[in-house]
């Protein structure tokens, strides 16, 4: 019986093996040296980043926005296009910027930094939704590693689990079969733990279910019209729920759960 289930759970490896290097692509352009051609000359992240040390600001962040645009979402290069928006004054584009370096990486504890002194340059302090205790608490197991360090962590704990499996199922000494059994019922949780926290954080980047407001300031509707009853403002870099972005003109929005109403669709950006 012992050997049969463990004949089972060989045949999952691949599955996690596939997960993993799933969420790995998620973000791998984060990793990778960004460098794309453009008006006879290598625009690079490096190239970017030297722009950003001599304070020429607008012409670096015009560099992050061509190497976002070429290869992909990076946590490093938001980040750095943040901090351009930043010295620039310009609040809204940085938070934005700031929250898909978040998104990308939300182990990364300088830009979370760094996104705290956005927000308090705007007008309307953003406060984040109360949340029941564990959810906070899977929330911040979640944000320990990216998905990537959790798909990695995936993958080396199912090895580690089918090996202290090996082990348990095979060893002759009793020391060595306790070793492997509490072993691989820690890898096994490791692996549980590791795969939810991955899946969530690529449901979290694919839902694109949240945006900053873009313009200075925009009053919130009853009704997808400008005749609807304005409701209430608010202000240019302000971070608000998108729960219908189906029209095209429109987008229904909500504040903390409790305040929902229409916006024009050009006054957001999707993180």
């Amino acid at each position: 019986m012992n050997k049969l289930i463990y004949i089972l759970l060989l045949t999952l490896m691949p599955a996690v093996a596939g997960f993993a290097q799933q969420n790995d692509t998620a973000n791998v352009h984060g990793r990778q040296i960004l460098t794309i051609s453009g008006e006879g000359q290598q625009l690079s992240k490096a190239v970017a980043d030297s722009l950003y040390a001599a304070e020429q600001y607008q012409t670096a962040a015009d560099i992050y926005e061509r190497l976002l645009a070429d290869n992909g979402q990076s946590a490093a290069v938001c980040y750095n296009l943040g901090n351009a928006y930043y010295r620039l004054g310009m609040y809204a584009k940085a938070i934005l910027n700031y929250e898909r370096a978040v998104l990308l990486d939300p182990s990364d504890s300088d830009v979370r930094a760094n996104l705290a002194l956005a927000y308090s340059k705007t007008v309307d302090k953003y406060e984040s939704e109360g949340q029941m205790f564990y959810t906070r608490w899977f929330e911040g197991i979640k944000d320990l590693l990216s998905s990537d360090g959790w798909a990695y962590l995936g993958a080396a704990s199912f090895i580690a689990f089918v090996l202290l499996l090996s082990l348990y199922i095979w060893g002759r000494r009793t020391v060595l079969r306790k070793v492997g059994f509490f072993g691989f019922v820690i890898c096994f949780v490791c692996t549980i733990v590791a795969n939810l926290c991955a899946f969530a954080q690529r449901s979290d980047i694919l839902a694109a279910d949240k945006g900053i407001v873009m313009i200075p300031s925009v009053t919130v509707r009853s009704t997808p019209s400008d005749t609807g009853t304005a409701l209430f403002v608010i202000h240019e870099g302000y971070k608000v729920n998108i729960i219908d972005k189906t029209m095209k003109e429109w987008v229904e929005i909500s504040i903390n759960s409790d305040k929902t109403g229409w916006v024009p669709a050009g006054a957001l950006e999707v993180i």
